[in-house]
């Protein structure tokens, strides 16, 4: 049985979700750890993607194993995708809140990707955007401040475009190293 849900109802599960769990994560710094973890290649299945994220939160995430594993699908597709399709879950309209949820989002990516223990040495271009990405995940506006639209959209567009170039790099590489593997 696999659900079938657009990117709202998935948001608005997985916000109950990580209520039941007793978590501090938001959605959008959960969708991102997801993310980062896909991007590094540590959640190439249902099955691995359920193991991490549960030794991740230290904790069985095995109830929601149907909302995890339609997040996943949903999410491989995206970053799969050759229009370079990955929305994260954060807020659409408060451009205040989108910004925070940006923040946060940027920041379980990084999370993610920390987890993977991966040491190899990625290209500039992606060191240089993981980097910026740490900068992004560190944004928060000041009483007075307000944010332009569309330079918020730009930071969110590059926050994409980061996660599209990592998952592309590192499954690059390992599809290079499994050949070259087979070759000897």
């Amino acid at each position: 049985m696999q659900l079938d849900l657009d990117q709202t109802q998935l948001s608005e599960q997985l916000h109950g979700a990580l209520a039941q769990w007793d978590t501090d994560l938001s959605v959008a710094e959960f969708h991102g750890s997801l993310c980062g973890l896909m991007a590094a290649g540590e959640a190439p299945t249902p099955a691995a993607m359920l193991a991490k994220l549960s030794d991740v939160m230290d904790q069985s995430l095995q109830s929601h194993s149907l909302l995890l594993e339609a997040l996943w699908g949903q999410t491989l597709a995206q970053l799969e995708s050759e229009s370079f399709g990955l929305v994260p879950l954060i807020e659409r309209d408060d451009l205040d809140l989108r910004l925070a949820d940006l923040a946060n989002w940027c920041q379980g990516f990084l999370l993610g990707v920390g987890f993977s223990g991966d040491t190899r040495t990625d290209s500039p271009e992606t060191q240089q955007a993981l980097e910026d990405m740490v900068a992004i995940s560190h944004v928060a506006l000041d009483g007075e401040d307000r944010i332009d639209g569309s330079d918020l959209e730009e930071v969110y567009e590059y926050a994409r475009m980061t996660a599209h170039l990592l998952f592309v790099e590192r499954h690059m590489a390992n599809s290079t190293e499994k050949i070259s593997a087979t070759a000897h």
